[in-house]
């Protein structure tokens, strides 16, 4: 059986702190497979205070920046796919070739696909004397806290926008 006792907060694995453990089922066997340590409420707050902080630099971060982020995310989820496939399919009872499609490789396909699509935007268009610029400025802090949660198919469309998000600007 698995047993995560760990969470990622400020961008470090950090210990999980709660006092219970969450059971996650096979929904084929109807046996547990994997036990998750819950957070604590003070881990529930460092977390916030850290997506706090990380959302006031990320307002000022480069397209480029953001852009090789959310590369980064499509990545990771790509070297995890295995086994996010195996554990989605054993959790929700979707056949692996289905969660393979659906629930890991649409959000890997939609965080590229907006990495690529922010990188041959048109950022800057002169128009007469004026420039007009497309300026990132990011999200939420629900968005921040969005990344937590299981990656499935809606993350991908929910998060990697929010990620590139941008106003029009006048210079």
């Amino acid at each position: 059986m698995q047993l995560h006792t760990q969470l990622f907060i400020d961008g470090a694995i950090v210990a999980a702190h709660g006092k219970t453990n969450i059971a996650i089922v096979d929904s084929f066997t109807e046996k547990p497979f994997a036990t998750y340590q819950t957070a604590s409420a003070g881990d529930v707050d460092a977390a916030v205070t850290a997506a706090r902080r990380a959302f006031e630099s990320w307002t000022t971060t480069s397209v480029e920046d953001r852009i090789a982020a959310v590369r980064r995310i499509g990545g990771f989820l790509n070297e995890q796919a295995e086994t996010l496939t195996t554990d989605i399919s054993r959790e929700v009872g979707m056949p692996r070739k289905l969660a393979a499609r659906i629930q890991v490789g649409a959000p890997i396909a939609a965080w590229t696909q907006y990495a690529d699509l922010a990188a041959a935007f048109e950022w800057e268009t002169r128009v007469g004397h004026s420039l007009v610029q497309q300026v990132p400025v990011g999200r939420g802090l629900h968005h921040a806290l969005e990344l937590s949660a299981a990656p499935d198919h809606r993350q991908g469309r929910a998060c990697a926008p929010g990620r590139l998000h941008h106003r029009a600007q006048a210079v």
